[in-house]
């Protein structure tokens, strides 16, 4: 049986603060990631370790207060084998989940301008589409989310626009009365949206 780390420490603080909100604002994340570290957890033992429900009072069940020791145990060794493997030069590393097309235009310019501030820091990337990466944000996977817009919300960080550019060949005619042919990246799925808006908008259709 494999216990997520993620999972023990936001089950720890939770079972500590008896509250989602407080392990949130702890952890980085949102309620919602906090409730699936929960979730999880508790089906890795097959056991409750909370009672918890709407306008209750959050409770830890027997299961709850053995499984909050043993998570403080396997988080403070966690701790100690990092400190005694940790890199002689000091560096630290983070996580960024993005998209494949930012990967490979927006990414690019943000870390020049991010190493040269930050010498210290190492970044690990890791590419998906723009959904399953912020899903994979919120559940504590990475560090940051780089994403093509998934709607303005609370808590998160609008960075960039850019206009939406149409290339085509040298010899390519638009056909006057025929849909026009069009052709995206395998992970361009945002992107298509926008490009099919913007030609309702003009009174033309795509195929």
């Amino acid at each position: 049986m494999w216990l997520d780390p993620r999972c023990l420490e936001s089950f720890l603080i939770a079972a500590e603060t008896l509250s989602f909100s407080e392990t949130a604002r702890r952890t980085g994340t949102v309620q919602s990631a906090v409730s699936t570290h929960i979730r999880k957890l508790e089906e890795s033992v097959g056991r409750p370790l909370m009672l918890r429900g709407r306008g209750q009072s959050i409770r830890l069940t027997e299961a709850g207060q053995v499984m909050a020791v043993y998570a403080r145990r396997v988080l403070d060794l966690m701790d100690e084998a990092a400190q005694s493997v940790r890199r002689p030069d000091g560096k630290q590393t983070i996580t960024l989940g993005t998209t494949t097309t930012l990967a490979l235009s927006v990414v690019p310019r943000a870390l020049e301008v991010f190493g040269a501030r930050h010498s210290d820091t190492d970044v690990e990337i890791a590419c998906g589409r723009s959904a399953e990466t912020f899903r994979r944000f919120e559940e504590g996977d990475f560090d940051i989310a780089l994403v093509v817009d998934q709607g303005r919300r609370a808590g998160r960080m609008f960075v960039e626009s850019a206009e939406l550019a149409w290339t085509c060949g040298a010899g390519f005619v638009p056909p006057e009365h025929e849909p026009l042919p069009l052709a995206f990246q395998s992970d361009g799925r945002d992107l298509r949206r926008y490009a099919l808006e913007a030609l309702d908008r003009a009174g033309r259709q795509g195929e």
